[in-house]
């Protein structure tokens, strides 16, 4: 008998007890996930669906699959707000390496640092500024994060 979570693994071997699966590493300690840690993985979770560049990936799709002509003719169709989706979708001109970054580290402290604003703030810099610019940001709340892509 195995019962399998999105993050937990309880199986039964032949009277010999429950072995534990892996946590994600933002649970921290090594015991059971209490009910406050499951619902903070699902608060996150929900987040996570509403980042900046989720949503600019989605607005992508949706975008290509409707087969709109061009940014103010998807609003119409979808009642979405024109300067809304032109902004998501202007912040996937990003350097691949601020987007990489942002893609990897999706901790609470980096997500409130790189707001929609600020990303849009950042697409409108020259590509060389713009790295330097989020280097030293997330070297506040992420330490070790290099602009060189090598």
């Amino acid at each position: 008998m195995t019962f399998t979570s999105s993050f937990v693994t309880l199986s039964m071997d032949g009277g010999y007890g429950f072995r534990l699966g892996t946590r994600p590493g933002d649970l921290g300690g090594g015991k059971a996930p209490t009910a406050r840690d499951r619902s903070r993985q699902r608060v996150f979770e929900r987040r996570l669906c509403r980042s900046p560049l989720t949503r600019a990936a989605g607005c992508r799709q949706r975008l290509q699959g409707m087969g709109a002509r061009n940014v103010r003719d998807f609003p119409r169709r979808s009642g979405e707000d024109w300067s809304v989706v032109a902004r998501h979708l202007r912040l996937l001109r990003l350097p691949t390496e601020i987007l990489g970054f942002l893609a990897r580290k999706q901790t609470p402290a980096v997500r409130q640092l790189f707001t929609t604003k600020r990303l849009d703030d950042l697409t409108r810099m020259p590509e060389d500024q713009a790295l330097a610019a989020v280097a030293r940001e997330a070297a506040l709340v992420q330490p070790g994060f290099s602009s060189d892509p090598h």
